[in-house]
C-alpha cells in the first residue's frame, strides 16, 4: 500500500481472506483484471476505504467483503459478477447500487444498514432475496423481479423511505417483520400465488393506505375492495390499512391485523365476528372509538394495547373474559356487560383516565394487574367474586374496599401501592381472609400473614408476617407499631411509605429491603437476633439521621444495609 492506495500484485487471481482487514489507512484500491474471487472480509472494517474499482473478471465477493466500511458510498458491480456473499456491504455508505444480470441470490445483510442507499435496480435473474438483505436502509421505490420465489424475514426491515411494494406472482410467503418498520409504505399489492403472510410482516407501517391482492389468487382476497388482504377459506382477516373496511363476511381479524396504523380514528367491527385476536389493533395511536358486536365471543390478549387515543369502548355482550386493553391512557367510559366472568391479566392496566369500573354480580375472577396503575377511584367487587390476582388493583386511587366472602383465593398484595386507601375490610363469613380486630388490613387467616395494609393499618398481635408490598408507596402512613408476635417482615413491606419513626421488635428473624426508599424516615430502632441478613433494609432512606442498636444482634450489621441514607 502506498499513500492509502491498495496495491494488488499484477496476475493475482484471488485476494485472500481478510487481506485488508481492518486497515484503517487504505483509502481506495484498484484491483486488476485477473482477479475472479474476493476472500471473506477482504476489506471488512478499512473505516476510510472510499473507492474501489472492480475487475470485469470478478465472478465471487465472498462472506463480509465489504463489511462496514463505512466510507465507501460508490461501487460498480461488473456484469462479471455471480455470487455476493452474506453481509458483503452491511454498514456501507452507498447510495445506489445495481445488482449484475448473473446474480440469482441475495444473500443474508448483504446491503443491511446501508442507510444512505435509496436507489436499488434487481436483475431479472434474480429469484432469492434473504434475511434482512435491506433491513435498515434509506430505498424508496423497489421493483422486486417476477422470478422471485423467496423473500427472508426483515428483508426490507425499517426502510423508512419505502413507498410501494409489488409482491411478485412466483412468490408464496411473507414472513416476519419483512417490511415491519416501513413507516412510509403506502401502497402493497399480493402476487396471485401468495398463500401465507405472517402477522408480523407489515407491522408498525403507520402510513399504509392500500392493500389490493390479485383476483386470481386462489388463497387471499381483497373481497369488496376491503383494502384489505383476507383468507380466503377461514374468512379471516390477516392484514389490514389505515382505509380497511371489514367486510360483512369476516368471521375472525388475525393477530396484528392492524397494529400500528395511525390514521385509524373509528373502526366499525361488523357483526359476525367473532375473534379479535391477539395484539390486533395494538400500537393504533389515533384511533378513538370501537364498538365491539355481540357476536363476538373472544377477544384475546393486546388486542387494543397501548391505542393512547381510544376514550370509549362499547363490548360484546357475549364476552365471558376481558382483556386486551393495556395502556389505553384515554379510556375514560366503560360498561362491563353481564355475564363476564374473569377480567384477564393486564386487561385495563395503565389506563390513566378510567376513573370507574362497575363489575357486574357474574365475575368471579379478577386476574393479576388487571387494574394496576389504572385512574380508578372507587370499586366494589362482585358478591361472587372467588379469585384476586398479583397486584389486580395496584398504584390505584381506591380508597376502600370490601373483600366478600366468597374469595377463596388472593394473590401477594393485590392493592400495593394504592396511596389513598384508608379502608379494608373483609367480610364476616370469609373462611381463608379476614381483617380481624378491625385493622383495616387483609391478612391470611391460617397463616397469619398480613398481605396488604393501608394508612390507617394497626397490625393485629396474632399476625406473624408482614407481606411483600403490604404498605408499599402508602405515603400517607407516618407511624406504626409492629407487634412483637411479628417474625418476618418481607421484601419491600413498607417502601416508599411515609413513615417518619419506625421500631423494629426483638421477634423479627426475617427482613430484607422493607424500608428501603423512605425519604421521610428519620429514626430507627433495631433489636433481635436475625436469622437472615439485612440485606439493603434502609437503602436510600436519605433523612434517615438517627439509629438505635439494642442488645441481641447476632450478625454484623453491614453498610449496605444502610446504603444512600446521606443523612
Amino acid at each position: 500500500m502506498i499513500d492509502g492506495v491498495g496495491i494488488i500484485p499484477d496476475g493475482a487471481k484471488r485476494i485472500a481472506n481478510k487481506a485488508f482487514y481492518m486497515n484503517k489507512e487504505l483509502v481506495s484500491v484498484v484491483i486488476p483484471d485477473t482477479v475472479t474471487e474476493i476472500g471473506a472480509e477482504a476489506f471488512s472494517f478499512c473505516t476510510n476505504l472510499e473507492k474501489v474499482v472492480l475487475p470485469a473478471s470478478l465472478s465471487v465477493i465472498d462472506f463480509k467483503g465489504f463489511n462496514s466500511c463505512n466510507k465507501l458510498s460508490e461501487i460498480n458491480l461488473p456484469d462479471s459478477l455471480k455470487t455476493i456473499g452474506a453481509c458483503c456491504f452491511n454498514g456501507c455508505a452507498l447510495t445506489s447500487i445495481t445488482i449484475p444480470p448473473q446474480v440469482t441470490v441475495l444473500e443474508d445483510f448483504v446491503f443491511g444498514y446501508c442507510n444512505k442507499l435509496e436507489a436499488v435496480k434487481l436483475p431479472e435473474s434474480l429469484t432469492r432475496i434473504g434475511n434482512a438483505v435491506f433491513s435498515n436502509c434509506g430505498i424508496r421505490n423497489v421493483d422486486i423481479p417476477a422470478g422471485v420465489d423467496f423473500i427472508g424475514r426483515d428483508a426490507f426491515y425499517k426502510c423508512s423511505n419505502l413507498e410501494s411494494v409489488v409482491l411478485p406472482d412466483n412468490l408464496k410467503a411473507v414472513y416476519d417483520t419483512t417490511f415491519s418498520g416501513c413507516e412510509n409504505l403506502q401502497s402493497v399489492t399480493v402476487g396471485k400465488n401468495i398463500k401465507f403472510i405472517s402477522d408480523s410482516a407489515f407491522t408498525y407501517c403507520d402510513s399504509l393506505d392500500t392493500i389490493v391482492v390479485d383476483k386470481d389468487n386462489p388463497y387471499l382476497d381483497s373481497r369488496d375492495n376491503c383494502n384489505a388482504a383476507i383468507d380466503t377459506v377461514s374468512n379471516k382477516l390477516i392484514k389490514a390499512s389505515n382505509s380497511t373496511i371489514i367486510p360483512s363476511t369476516v368471521v375472525e381479524i388475525g393477530e396484528r391485523a392492524f397494529m400500528g396504523l395511525n390514521k385509524i380514528r373509528h373502526i366499525s367491527i361488523p357483526m359476525g365476528v367473532t375473534k379479535i385476536s391477539d395484539a390486533c389493533f395494538c400500537f393504533c395511536g389515533s384511533l378513538e372509538s370501537v364498538d365491539i358486536p355481540d357476536s363476538v365471543t373472544n377477544l384475546e390478549k393486546d388486542a387494543f394495547k397501548y391505542c393512547k387515543s381510544l376514550k370509549s369502548v362499547k363490548l360484546s355482550k357475549s364476552l365471558k373474559v376481558i382483556k386486551g386493553f393495556e395502556g389505553c391512557e384515554s379510556l375514560e367510559t366503560l360498561e362491563i356487560p353481564h355475564g363476564v366472568v374473569t377480567i384477564g391479566e393486564s386487561a385495563f392496566k395503565g389506563c390513566l383516565a378510567l376513573s370507574k369500573a362497575d363489575l357486574p354480580e357474574t365475575v368471579s375472577q379478577v386476574d393479576s394487574d388487571a387494574f394496576h396503575t389504572c385512574g380508578l377511584q372507587s370499586i366494589v367487587l362482585p358478591s361472587q367474586l372467588r379469585k384476586i390476582g398479583n397486584s389486580a388493583f395496584a398504584g390505584t386511587k381506591i380508597k376502600s374496599v370490601v373483600i366478600p366472602k366468597s374469595v377463596v383465593e388472593i394473590s401477594s398484595s393485590p392493592f400495593y401501592g394504592c396511596s389513598e386507601l384508608e379502608s379494608i375490610v373483609v367480610e364476616d363469613g370469609n373462611e381463608l381472609y379476614d381483617s380481624r380486630d378491625n385493622c383495616n388490613a387483609l391478612i391470611e387467616t391460617k397463616s397469619n400473614n398480613l398481605l396488604n395494609g393501608c394508612y390507617n393499618t394497626t397490625i393485629p398481635n396474632t399476625v406473624t408476617a408482614i407481606g411483600g408490598l403490604a404498605f408499599y408507596e402508602c405515603k400517607k402512613l407516618k407511624e406504626i407499631v409492629i407487634p412483637d408476635s411479628v417474625t418476618q417482615i418481607k421484601s419491600s413491606a413498607f417502601a416508599k411509605t411515609g413513615l417518619v419513626r419506625i421500631e423494629i421488635p426483638a421477634s423479627v428473624k426475617t427482613i430484607s429491603y422493607a424500608f428501603g426508599s423512605c425519604e421521610n424516615l428519620e429514626e430507627v430502632i433495631i433489636s433481635g437476633s436475625y436469622d437472615d441478613d439485612l440485606g439493603f433494609t434502609f437503602k436510600d432512606c436519605v433523612n434517615l439521621k438517627r439509629i438505635v442498636y439494642k442488645t441481641g444482634l447476632k450478625k454484623k450489621i453491614l453498610g449496605s444495609v444502610f446504603e444512600g441514607c446521606t443523612s
